[in-house]
């Protein structure tokens, strides 16, 4: 899996994408401000996102 760059979410966006095509892989920590999620693209293709919340 390759890291694709940051992604960029409002807090709505994200909870609909985590029920459709993203899967959490890492939480925020006090050094990295970002998710580490897995999402699944149409075509089911894996790929490693950094997800930021807009809040």
């Amino acid at each position: 899996m390759r890291t694709l760059k940051d992604v960029y979410l409002s807090k709505e966006q994200f909870e609909k994408d985590l029920d459709d095509c993203l899967t959490i892989i890492n939480y925020p920590s006090r050094t990295r401000k970002y998710y580490v999620c897995e999402h699944i693209s149409p075509a089911l293709l894996r790929r490693k996102v950094k997800v930021f919340v807009n809040r």
